[in-house]
């Protein structure tokens, strides 16, 4: 399955794009812990590539590692910023995933979870825009954007 969402963060992107390659890993990471309540999200989190496409910085995530036994099989996407006309930016994920014994769900539970995860995807992305226009510390105290992940992130 698919799921895309976006945000306007509140910060001009030329400022955004110096804070996020530097910690949006810990912060997304974060941000899910809460929203999917897996303390463990940042476990197997590899923020693989950040790469420049134009006027927008691509962060590519995926757990090689499994901590969302409850709702995910598999989970890989992008996290993007791009600018926007106005002094602000637009954050954006797109991601596939697979549910937790889809297979075994009827197509109107899978709809519902889907809707379940596009809704928790929002308020992860909310997240990561308060942190990248606060340029502090990640939600639940962990190591923010703007912070140092030099040592801690693969890739």
């Amino acid at each position: 399955m698919l799921v895309y969402d976006f945000v306007a963060v509140g910060l001009p992107y030329e400022d955004a794009t110096t804070r996020l390659p530097f910690g949006a890993s810990a912060v997304f990471a974060a941000a899910v812990a809460i929203a999917f309540q897996s303390p463990d999200a940042a476990v197997g989190l590899e923020a693989a590539t950040v790469r420049r496409l134009r006027d927008t910085v691509v962060l590519h995530l995926r757990w090689v590692e499994n901590p969302f036994r409850n709702w995910f099989d598999y989970f890989e996407g992008e996290l993007q910023l791009a600018p926007l006309l106005s002094a602000r930016s637009h954050l954006s994920v797109s991601a596939s995933y697979e549910l937790v014994g889809s297979s075994e769900l009827t197509s109107a539970e899978r709809l519902r979870a889907h809707r379940e995860i596009e809704i928790r995807m929002r308020d992860v992305l909310g997240a990561v825009a308060l942190q990248l226009e606060r340029g502090t510390q990640a939600p639940g105290g962990g190591a923010g954007v703007g912070g140092s992940l030099a040592g801690r992130q693969s890739g």
